[in-house]
């Protein structure tokens, strides 16, 4: 058993450890003394931490505390502190940083003392030379205590030389501040260096002093205050200035004996190290041991004369005690050391080698500088370097000066460097070497001279270079490319460094290099391969790698790009980086680079390189190539099958790499190159023979480069001498390009070698933009003609390619001609068949030829060579043409005669007369044409003449009629009803007719032999079929086509416009086209069988003449009615035989209303004026113009449709609507009346009006409105002959000077001088006061302008209204609701109420209502449904009785009243008047409020009448609905400011116009603030606001008295009570406003705490008492009937709560009662105002800033206000949780400031989880999760605190597990009960001695009933008391009505509301 104390500390160590403090908000001072205000205030700053603080302090009458913020976060972390009370004792006070954040505050006290002592502290007695010191003074009280601020205190300091002779000079200057780096604030707090700088601006000092150190010696300063009472306090110090001095060397020195050391002195004067030229008068030289060294006193040079140590001293004799010491020190050399240092050409040492010490052998290189160091240390164990200062006792020796030069190293070099006793040594040539380096020195016998020696090897190798390939470029930088997968490898090769080298690559993460130099690239990047000499670190050389991803691919530029058809072609590509520049080797990216060809035919194909001879590698291939091509990166091989061009694509696609980006990216690279394949050269015949007694080519088309089938190309040609022909060459290289050559020759050889060339030539010529060669025969021969064409070496086209083609040409006399007749051409094969034709005797073809009369026909003669081939020309030729029997049949159409070169009679023309019969047609040849028989030998005449016998042929013809068939062409569309009738004419009348394609049509009578006038097509399937109709009766047949296209309707169209628009009820017709997309359009008849259908949509438009289908079949036309407004698109579809759909294009058709003006009558007062408005009529098409008919009576403008009067009589305005064309498309009229009223009426919306309700009034007439004269219409004057009845409401002010100030005019003023709200005039608001009737009257006058001249006319109108007393008794109607018959409302009645009525939703039982009703009344005004009331048709009064569920206690809870409506009110947020003003663009918000027959405000009326909203001049002010809302349901309007000027608007019934309510907006510039209320002594800027570009100007005071005012600033002050006008005058505007100017505070509220909550809250609220100062006729009003007070209360922000005024009419004392919103009600009300919770609440912090305002009712601007703090408490709406095992869990909701703390024991049993959290503070929501985690029985208890206000709340959890405890066991029980006896014990003891330490009180006992005896408090008779409970409850339900006013008697006692 564990002993008792044991157990004990066991259960404390269980205990939960208490928690630390946390870091929180802090301030750097806890205590602060200060001094009273002297002439200045005293500033302190109070600096803070951790926190955004709130300031306070306790007595504001000794210190003034000023926040201080940084930047614009608007968070303090610092406040300025200043003493602001004269000395009268010492004095304690506070001040307090609450943090706004978590809420904790720190406080420090401050003290208040007078100054003892002062003290100047400085941070030494000595000062530099030329040295600045920053001298403080700090203060001492009484006890000794340090002042912590003494800015702002004035002091005097002196400065003067402690010596007293009169020649004495200053040692110190005074330096201002400003001149001092002080002055450069950069902290961002220079307060206290601001007062500092004022007060030395103002000749004082201040507590800090800046001096500087002008000569050696010694200078006074003191200090002393200049404040009263204070002028003998002061202080004074005495400080030195003296010359820094140092010593070179420096200490300690290290020499051998009988050296000299030249110690040199250096000084610093003006920040500059400046050395002592010696002898120096100022400076004497000693040493303290002069055994060891002795010293010239004035030079400074020490000679060492023994072993030892000593002290040099140098001694400034200027003043006393300023020295400076060397230690010197006398020893011998032990060891002699070399080292090797490496140096640039400036002999700087290289960086990042340190020296080569000795070692067996230096290594060194040609072109590298050396400095051999000498060093020389003393023995002992601490060795230490010897100073040698005699070069002459160390030498330098080699034994091989041909491999170096050893050289001194410049004096200036080794001291700046150090460099004593150093040699410079340069090599030169390779080799090996020794160095030997002796010190000479002496010992302590002078006599003997010792020597230390240093032997050192030098080998010199080459230095290290590395080989590059003699074809690269080298430009110190190696790219190799790199991607993903693909390692370049690049061998590198070096020479140098004793053949001893090491490879190393910088970065092994981007490329890594072999021993032997072979470097492979790993990823991208930059690094440095070096090679190394093994034997010299510094002889290296290095190359940049830089391994980057390929940036660019290219193509090599040293293939052909061009090949014949069916050759190789090699091609390969390269890659750049990012700047352009080859990678050094590439080949590695060979396998990864993919090749595409692109063509529109196969015009090239990859080879395999393993099946045709394409290289596997070409990079060795390119070794002879230059450089600048870059190498092979990779290659491919192409074969030629077809000609013309192709791209050649390389593409590189690869993986982007980037150490930034997580994820890789894609990285595609692509070379194009354009390559070609070439057909062979071939040559065309490019001149036609067809005339020139050769064969037909078509020349047309073989310029556009089509090729007959049977023209093959030319490898022979035929001419007769004489003749030429022109040749076409086609193949071959095409030109490249304009930057590439392009070459092309022909040339002539002869094939006989004994003859001439010159017997045939060829020249170059254009036709039609081809060119040609003319090739010309001469003689008769065979000759050679060898062509080439090709392109040369140009940009993108390496290698030159040429192409070469012989062509043979034979020069012969024609050994036949044959003729060709009726044909159009002579082609080849009618050539042949008309020369293998039967011949009779005489060359007579056997078979005639039949042609049709009425015609023209061709006959034409062609040379034939013997070997049966045509001519290609036989021009030179002439021949003889006859026929026989054709005299009138036919004849010759021209002259057939050949005497020149240029005439051509191989060919005829026959003219047909329409006749028929036959005859015989002869040519034949007679000789050479006269033009070429001189270029002619006598060989071509002698063939000629043997041949001409056998040069002749004939035929016979016979002419018959022609045949024809119409339509040439047709369009069927296709359907199998679609026929189509074709007609034939002429002819044999033996017609054969058949249809190319049966599948597309057909014919539907077909035969053999028919003789027939129609053909009926039928359609068959799509195409084009030709329909042939052969005359088979002529020989050859003569056929005449038709073509019929069979086809879908591929496009169909809507012959309309694309945007139409229609009246409603007007009709259209529309026509439709439809066709093919290769331009053939339907006939009429086909439309018929297209399955057209029209698709109408929306109900918009219906088709004419059938059903309501939105999509109807129709033909050709189609017609549509307008059926109702709106806009809508009609198109057309076509259904084809496949069932595919095709559209029309849309038709967007508007419907509009027809135009109407509004008002279509107006009646207008000369010089007024009212913008029309249009309604109806197109939207989005054409424009409206407006036009007066009679516009001598009024004017309108065309655009706005502003109609102006301008005399009397009638006018009409058209308004017309015009297309985009002008054409008219709708119109409308409205009449205009222009006449002057004969009188005027006031007009009201009621005759009646009850007590405490309001009524607009205002004049008008019987036949228009306002809006036909208000606004030419002034100075109105209201009267009222019983203001104890009615009152203006203006006019409702109590007698006051604030109201009573009366506009008082300056001298010169009186042109200013009128009231500021003259505008609104012409209406007044009344106010029923008390039963009784009274009249009301106005009288105005109105400035007529009759064609442009002024006619003043007065207007009186007068008016009695009945005010009608409230019944007897009717208390009730405070809390009385009025509403509409038949009318439900929203939901009033409360769910639950707590103490002050507002509705909080939880799990309590809430209130049920019912209507309280008599036995007597049947059924009801009213009905609850829940929490909504609906009234019934009688109008009745009805109460409603509440049931509070959870006390079962009921009572009356509202009463409602059953009224028409029959009134409308109108009224603008922050607006007490009928007149507002807008900036352009700005939104005003109306409200619409509903009144009964007598002026009551209905507490609902939703959508029960509806209105009309008219606004005169739209322009200026236009309306805006809200959610698509409309007049009639809106209870607000928004009205939006569109331009500047004043427009007036109308609000009215719609069934009744006359109950209309009216407000002025006037759009523009203004003054603000509007009409302000100043206190004496007060100031204000005046602006001006919605200006939108106004002139400047200037402003304007009219009683300077009373107010003074900046003319161009607009700065006011206010000087003595009284009213005036402030005026802003321009060129051409004034502006003007009403100013009030009062005497000082006249309300005062307080709070009665600065922190207030809502959880708990005192249950009459929290008291604001409120104090009033010379204004007691405001403050409220007593008799003996009735006590009322006149001033309100509000909050602000209103969410937060409400407020009430309250008065004790015993005490007489006013205050305002705050009633702040619990928790739920306001987490509800944030949550349906997020603007708000964005701009008032900080969540973060938990609480926010409210005020609380007290203005007097009938002076609203009279008021005051206080702040106050206001922290949410927290709401949790349960007290006990009972778990199960079954249900072990539960969640609690929190509402409010959820930065609640929670607390429970029983951690190991239950646990508490956060599971949500929204906000926090005043609105905020949180849900937590309480869940038992052990099955044991227990009850606990959850306690939840609140910090900031010390709100508590419990929770009781008990958790049941069903199962009965286990006994514990005896022992445990026995130590519990034991530490519970102790526990209690304890808490006994604790209990008895705080009772003991209670004082004794008097012990009062209050009786439970009050003595009948008792006086009354009250003189007054009381009527029957209510019972309190029900007082109590009428007090709540009156006070939380709402739309509830009362007056004050029922505020004060409950007991006189029954």
């Amino acid at each position: 058993m564990a002993p008792p104390v044991a157990v004990i500390v066991s259960f404390l160590l269980l205990l939960p450890a208490p928690a630390m403090p946390s870091s929180g908000p802090h301030i750097a001072d806890l205590d602060i003394l200060l001094p009273p205000r002297a002439t200045n205030p005293v500033h302190y700053r109070l600096q803070g931490s951790d926190g955004c603080f709130f300031w306070s302090w306790d007595h504001h009458d000794l210190l003034s505390v000023e926040p201080e913020y940084n930047g614009t976060s608007q968070c303090s972390t610092s406040a300025r502190l200043i003493s602001i009370a004269p000395y009268s004792g010492k004095r304690e006070t506070a001040i307090y940083a609450t943090d706004i954040r978590s809420g904790a505050t720190v406080r420090c006290k401050v003290f208040i003392d007078k100054i003892s002592r002062i003290k100047i502290f400085h941070h030494a007695v000595k000062i530099n030379l030329d040295e600045l010191a920053t001298l403080h003074v700090r203060a001492f009280d009484d006890e000794e205590n340090v002042f912590s601020s003494l800015v702002g205190l004035q002091f005097s300091w002196q400065l003067i030389p402690k010596s007293l002779d009169a020649d004495s000079i200053h040692r110190l200057a005074h330096v201002p501040l400003k001149e001092t780096p002080l002055s450069d604030c950069v902290s961002g707090f220079c307060g206290d260096l601001d007062i500092q700088l004022e007060l030395e601006d103002e000749g004082l000092g201040s507590d800090l002093y800046v001096v500087k150190g002008i000569g050696i010696g010694h200078e006074i300063v003191i200090a002393k205050l200049l404040e009263p009472q204070l002028e003998s306090v002061e202080d004074e110090i005495i400080l030195t200035v003296a010359e820094a001095m140092s010593l070179d060397p420096p200490s300690p020195v290290f020499v051998t004996v009988g050296t000299l050391v030249y110690y040199s002195l250096r000084v610093i004067r003006q920040n500059a190290p400046k050395v002592i030229e010696l002898p120096s008068p100022h400076h004497y030289w000693s040493v303290l041991n002069p055994s060891v060294a002795r010293v010239d006193s004035m030079m400074g040079t020490v000679h060492a004369l023994h072993l030892g140590m000593t002290n040099v001293v140098v001694n400034d004799i200027r003043l006393s005690g300023h020295i400076q010491t060397s230690a010197l020190h006398v020893v011998l050399p032990k060891n002699l050391l070399l080292y090797l240092v490496p140096v640039t050409a400036t002999f700087d040492p290289v960086k990042g080698v340190d020296p080569i010490p000795s070692s067996e052998t230096w290594f060194v290189f040609p072109g590298q500088l050396y400095i051999i160091g000498i060093k020389v240390f003393s023995e002992g164990p601490d060795s230490r370097e010897i100073l040698i200062l005699e070069k002459a006792n160390i030498k330098l020796e080699d034994d091989t000066s041909e491999l170096w030069d050893i050289l001194l190293v410049p004096n200036a070099v080794s001291a700046k460097h150090s460099w004593q006793n150093s040699r410079l040594l340069k090599p030169y040539f390779v080799g090996e070497g020794v160095l030997t380096a002796s010190l000479f020195y002496h010992s302590e016998n002078k006599e003997e001279v010792q020597a230390l020696r240093a032997v050192q090897g030098v080998t010199v190798c080459r230095e290290v270079k590395f080989s590059v390939r003699e074809q690269v470029e080298f430009s110190g930088i190696i790219c190799i490319p790199w991607a993903p997968g693909i390692y370049q490898e690049v061998e590198l090769k070096a020479t140098g460094g004793c053949d001893n080298l090491f490879w190393l690559s910088t970065n092994e993460e981007i490329a890594s290099v072999t021993s032997s130099g072979f470097v492979m690239a790993r990823m991208p990047g930059t690094t440095t391969i070096k090679v190394i000499s093994l034997r010299d670190s510094i002889n290296y050389d290095e190359v940049v790698l830089e391994v980057t991803q390929p940036s660019s691919i290219t193509f090599f530029p040293v293939y052909p790009v061009e090949v014949a058809v069916g050759t190789e072609l090699k091609a390969a590509v390269t890659l750049k980086t990012t700047d352009g520049s080859y990678f050094y080797q590439c080949d590695a990216f060979n396998s990864i680079i993919r090749w595409n060809i692109f063509s529109e035919s196969e015009i090239f194909s990859p080879l395999n390189i393993t099946e045709k001879i394409c290289d596997p590698n070409m990079v060795p291939l390119t070794v002879n190539i230059k450089q600048s091509f870059g190498q092979p990166c990779a290659w491919t091989c192409l074969f030629a099958y077809g000609h013309g061009r192709a791209m050649l694509h390389a593409t590189l696609s690869m993986d982007l790499y980037s150490p930034l980006q997580s994820k890789d990216e894609s990285l595609i690279l692509r070379a194009d190159y354009l390559i070609a394949a070439y057909s062979p050269l071939v040559a065309y015949q490019a001149g036609s023979g067809n005339k020139f007694g050769g064969y037909w080519v078509d020349i047309p088309k073989m310029n556009n480069g089509i090729k007959h089938s049977h023209l093959l190309p030319l490898d022979e040609l035929y001419l007769a001498p004489g003749s030429a022909i022109d040749v076409l060459l086609s193949g071959g290289p095409e030109r490249w390009d304009h930057h590439v050559e392009y070459v092309e020759s022909a040339d002539i050889t002869s094939e006989e070698i004994l003859f001439v060339t010159n017997g045939a030539q060829v020249s170059k010529t254009f036709s039609t933009g081809t060119r040609l060669y003319t090739v010309l025969c001469l003689s008769v021969g065979n000759f050679k003609i060898l062509f080439s064409r090709g392109n040369l070496i140009g940009r993108d086209h390496p290698v030159p390619t040429i192409a070469n083609l012989e062509l043979s040409v034979v020069c012969s006399i024609p050994s036949s001609i044959t003729l060709v007749a009726n044909e159009p051409a002579n082609t080849l094969d009618v050539i042949e068949a008309a020369a293998n034709a039967d011949r009779s005797s005489g060359h007579v073809r056997s078979s005639p030829i039949i042609v049709a009369i009425g015609r023209t026909i061709r006959i034409a003669a062609v040379g034939l060579h013997i070997s049966k081939k045509a001519f290609a020309n036989s021009s030179s030729l002439c021949l003889s043409w006859e026929f026989f029997g054709c005299e009138d049949l036919a004849y010759w159409s021209g002259n057939g005669s050949c005497k020149r070169s240029t005439d051509n009679n191989w060919e005829r023309f026959l003219v047909l007369n329409k006749t028929s019969g036959s005859c015989t047609v002869r040519a034949s040849i007679i000789g050479f044409s006269e033009s070429i028989v001189s270029y002619l030998l006598g060989y071509e005449y002698l063939h000629l003449e043997s041949a001409k016998d056998v040069l002749t042929d004939a035929l016979q013809l016979q002419f018959v009629s022609s045949l024809r068939i119409l339509p040439e062409s047709v369009v069927v569309v296709f359907d199998p009803r679609a026929e189509v009738d074709l007609s034939v004419s002429g002819g044999t009348g033996f017609l054969n007719t058949v249809s190319n394609d049966t599948h597309v049509a057909d014919i539907r009578q077909a035969s053999e032999n028919i003789k027939s006038i129609h053909i009926k097509v039928i359609p068959r399937g799509l195409g084009t079929a030709l329909i042939a109709v052969r005359d088979i009766g002529l020989s050859p047949p003569v056929v005449s086509f038709s073509s019929v296209k069979v086809a879908n309707v591929e496009w169909i169209k809507i012959a309309s416009e694309e945007e139409i628009c229609l009246m409603e009820g007007a009709t259209r017709s529309f026509e439709l086209i439809a066709g093919t997309n290769d331009g053939y359009v339907f006939e009429a008849s086909q439309y018929t069988f297209m399955n057209i259908h029209v698709h109408v949509e929306d109900g918009i438009l219906e088709l004419i003449g059938k059903n309501n289908s939105s999509s109807v079949m129709v033909g050709h036309m189609f017609s549509v009615r307008a059926v109702i407004v709106g806009s809508t698109v009609i198109f057309v579809s076509v259904r084809q035989q496949s069932g595919h759909e095709r559209l029309s294009q849309t038709v967007k058709v508007e419907v509009f209303k027809p135009l109407q003006v509004h008002p279509d009558y107006i009646y207008l007062a000369p010089g007024a004026s009212y913008v029309l408005q249009s309604k109806g009529g197109p939207v989005t098409v054409g424009f409206i113009e407006y036009t007066s008919l009679h516009a001598e009576s009024a004017v309108v403008q065309a655009s706005s449709g502003k109609v102006s009067a301008i005399s009397i009589g009638n006018s009409t305005v058209h308004a017309a609507i015009y297309g985009k064309t002008g054409n008219l498309i709708c119109e409308a009229f409205s009449t205009v009346e222009v006449g002057i009223p004969s009188k005027m009426i006031l007009s009201s919306q009621s005759d009646h009006l009850c007590i405490g309700c309001k009524m607009p009034i205002f004049p008008s007439f019987p036949q228009g409105s306002l809006f036909s004269f208000y606004d030419i219409c002034n100075n109105y004057e209201w009267k009222v002959d019983n203001e104890k009845v009615v009152q203006p409401e203006n006019e409702r002010n109590l007698t006051s000077v604030v109201q009573k100030l009366q506009i008082q005019c300056a001298d010169g003023w009186t042109s200013f001088c009128y009231p500021s709200n003259s505008d609104v005039g012409f209406i007044k608001t009344l106010l029923g006061r008390s039963s009784g009737k009274a009249q009301v009257s106005v009288s105005f006058s109105c400035d007529f302008l009759l064609l442009g001249t002024a006619k003043a006319v007065h207007y009186t109108a007068f008016k009695i209204l009945t005010v009608v007393p409230d019944p007897p008794l009717a208390l009730g109607k405070q809390i009385t609701w009025v509403l509409p018959p038949s009318y439900t409302t929203s939901e009033l009645l409360p769910s639950l109420t707590d103490s002050y009525g507002l509705d909080v939703r939880s799990h309590v039982k809430g209130t049920t209502y019912s209507v309280l009703s008599t036995c007597e009344s049947k059924q009801g005004s009213i009905t609850i449904h829940g929490r909504k009331i609906r009234t019934r048709d009688n109008t009745d009064v009805a109460c409603i009785l509440g049931k509070d569920q959870t006390t079962q206690r009921s009572e009356v809870a509202s009463c409602v009243r059953v009224a028409q409506v029959a009134q409308v009110r109108v009224s603008a947020s922050l607006y007490s008047f009928h007149s507002v003003h807008l900036g352009v663009n700005e939104k005003l918000e109306l409200i619409i409020n509903y009144c009964d027959e007598l002026g009551f405000i209905f507490a609902e009326a939703n959508d029960v009448v509806s209105l009309n909203l008219e606004i005169n001049y739209p322009d200026v002010v236009s309306i805006q609905m809200l959610d698509d809302k409309n007049i009639t349901s809106a209870g607000k309007i928004f009205l939006k400011a569109m331009g500047p000027g004043s427009a007036l608007a109308k609000i009215s019934f719609s069934h009744n116009p006359n109950i209309a309510d009216f407000i002025l907006v006037s759009v523009g510039a203004q003054l603000y603030p509007q009409n302000p209320v100043l206190k004496v002594g007060h100031s204000i800027n005046f602006s001006v606001t919605g200006d939108d570009g106004l002139l400047p100007g200037q402003w304007y005071c009219s009683n300077g008295s009373v107010l003074s005012v900046n003319r161009n600033t607009g700065e006011a002050h206010a000087s003595a009570e009284g009213g005036t006008q402030v005026f802003f005058q321009g060129s051409s505007f004034k502006l003007q406003t009403m100013v009030s100017v009062i005497k000082g505070n006249q309300i005062i509220v307080n709070a009665p705490s600065d922190t207030m909550t809502n959880a708990p809250f005192p249950s009459k609220g929290y008291k604001f008492a409120v104090k009033f100062s010379d204004i007691s006729d405001y403050k409220s009003k007593f008799s003996e009937e009735h006590f009322e007070v006149l001033y309100e209360c509000r909050v602000d922000p209103p969410i937060l709560g409400f407020a009430k005024p309250w008065v004790d009419d015993q005490a007489r004392d006013f205050s305002c009662l705050f009633f702040p919103y619990t928790p739920k009600n306001l987490k509800l009300a944030f949550s349906t105002s997020k603007d708000f919770q964005s701009k008032m609440i900080n969540y973060s912090e938990g609480f926010m800033h409210f005020s609380i305002i007290a203005s007097l009712k009938e002076a609203p601007h009279i008021m005051g206000f206080t702040r106050a703090v206001f922290i949410g408490g927290f709401s949790i709406g349960i007290d006990q949780l009972n778990l199960t095992p079954s249900s072990n869990q539960s969640r609690i909701n929190i509402t409010g400031n959820t930065d609640v703390e929670i607390y429970w024991d029983m951690k190991d049993l239950l646990l508490v989880n956060l599971i949500s959290k929204e906000g926090f503070g005043v609105g905020g929501f949180a849900e937590y999760e309480v869940k038992v985690i052990k099955s044991q029985s227990f009850k606990e208890k959850l306690i939840f605190v609140l910090p900031a206000t010390g709100q508590r709340a419990e929770i009781d959890v008990i958790f049941e597990n069903g199962m009965s405890a286990t006994p514990a066991p005896p022992g445990v029980m026995k130590w519990t009960a034991i530490i519970i006896c102790l526990i209690l014990m304890i808490l006994t003891l604790f209990i008895f001695v705080k009772l003991l330490e209670r004082p004794t009180r008097p012990v009062t006992s209050s009786p439970a009933t009050t003595s009948s005896d008792a006086p009354p408090n009250n003189s007054r008779r009381l009527s029957p008391r209510t019972p309190q409970p029900l007082a109590e409850y009428v007090r709540r339900t009156i006070d939380e009505t709402p739309y509830y006013k009362r007056r004050g008697g029922a505020l004060f006692d409950p007991q006189n509301t029954y």
